[in-house]
């Protein structure tokens, strides 16, 4: 009877203690809505915050961190998966409580109350999804203002000037506000290390071989020049993997540009092997860029992917054109005889079968077109050519490794 008394004893304590929690969450929970109906009661969220006291300027000050977890390029384009975090004052949800209630910080549902926000937008790139919910702003005591948006974003790459050789992207996004201007609202990346970071990327987001490098973060050109809009980018940095662009890009091309100089090593009487080998690399570098359904070259013409596949296009048609000439200069004129014989009637006229010949070849001759010295100049072009091209490769890759560095 006793074991039992303890044991009841025991299960009421428990009782009492876990109760203990959540009566205290639930006074929390109704002090929070009175602080909400308080501060909410006169607040009208189409009016700008007041600047600060301390302030010497009237532009709210928007301190901003993104944090990327998912990278996905997509041919010219790159999605990313981000979450924008976002702080400012605002002195009119300002509250006090007393620091024995435990309240730090109110959390709001975005559909609860309305509040003011800089109305943040990422400039020149496209919103593929939003996620604001559930809680999206938390009010600090002293009146500053937390927000958490997800966004999925689709915008453009940059791939590196010393493509193929270099297998770098960079993604630039931009943000400002797309109803204030400077004197309004001032956008700022958030420092405060080693805690937080402007920018933060997941590398397990990061999709297709590729792995974040750097981020750059800074003000955009006329940031600070008044009428304008308040402006601030971060450009990310990737290195993808070399093997990757070399067998999918590098070789194939390369390849294709050795094999528009085999000509200059075949007969000019070899016509077939000679017009394949000059023909084929050009009709196939000309189809990629000009035909391509991805509209290549649209897309990579200020890239290095598109300098260094101008090239070859370039490259295999002065091949092409080197084929023609050869053909020109090297031709030669075919004449071909023909006599009557000495007596024109068949003497066997008895013979009902026998057949009547009236001429009869007799001399093939061959003439080579007359040589001038430009004649005789272009008849060795092919000499010239196993010299002049390889060289032109080597000059070009020198000075795209000196102007282009890694």
């Amino acid at each position: 009877m006793r074991t039992i008394k303890q044991f009841l004893l025991i299960i009421c304590c428990l009782f009492i203690v876990n109760g203990q929690p959540n009566d205290d969450h639930t006074r929390q929970k109704g002090i929070q809505k009175l602080i909400l109906h308080r501060i909410f009661s006169d607040y009208d969220p189409s009016i700008r915050p007041p600047p600060q006291d301390t302030s010497d300027h009237s532009s709210i000050i928007v301190m901003t961190n993104l944090f990327i977890s998912k990278v996905k390029f997509v041919h010219d384009q790159v999605e990313l998966d981000v979450t924008l975090r976002q702080q400012w004052p605002d002195s009119r949800l300002a509250y006090q409580v007393d620091a024995r209630e435990g309240i730090q910080e109110i959390k709001m549902k975005d559909d609860s109350k309305k509040i003011w926000v800089p109305e943040t937008y990422f400039a020149k790139s496209k919103v593929l999804s939003n996620y604001q919910n559930p809680v999206n702003y938390v009010i600090e005591p002293s009146g500053y203002i937390r927000s958490k948006s997800k966004y999925v974003l689709e915008t453009s790459v940059v791939n590196s000037q010393s493509f193929p050789f270099s297998t770098q992207k960079q993604v630039t996004l931009k943000l400002s506000s797309q109803s204030y201007k400077l004197e309004e609202v001032a956008y700022v990346w958030s420092h405060a290390p080693p805690g937080l970071k402007p920018v933060e990327v997941a590398d397990a987001g990061v999709l297709g071989g590729y792995t974040f490098s750097e981020a750059f973060a800074g003000d955009c050109v006329g940031n600070y020049t008044m009428g304008s809009h308040s402006c601030i980018f971060v450009t990310l940095h990737f290195n993808g993997s070399f093997s990757r662009n070399f067998t999918s890009a590098l070789l194939p091309s390369l390849l294709l540009l050795i094999a528009s100089w085999l000509h200059f090593f075949i007969h000019p009487t070899w016509s077939v092997p000679r017009s394949i080998s000059a023909a084929l690399p050009f009709i196939l570098f000309a189809s990629l860029v000009l035909f391509s359904k991805e509209k290549f070259w649209a897309q990579h013409e200020s890239s290095g992917m598109g300098v260094w596949f101008a090239f070859c296009l370039i490259m295999t048609f002065l091949s092409f054109l080197e084929y023609f000439i050869v053909i020109i200069f090297t031709s030669k004129r075919k004449d071909m005889h023909y006599v009557l014989p000495s007596n024109g009637v068949s003497t066997h006229i008895h013979e009902p079968k026998a057949t009547n010949t009236t001429n009869v070849p007799v001399e093939l001759v061959v003439q080579a077109v007359p040589k001038s010295k430009t004649a005789k100049f272009f008849q060795n072009v092919d000499y010239v050519s196993r010299i002049l091209f390889p060289l032109a490769f080597i000059i070009y890759v020198v000075v795209h490794l000196i102007f282009a560095p890694f």
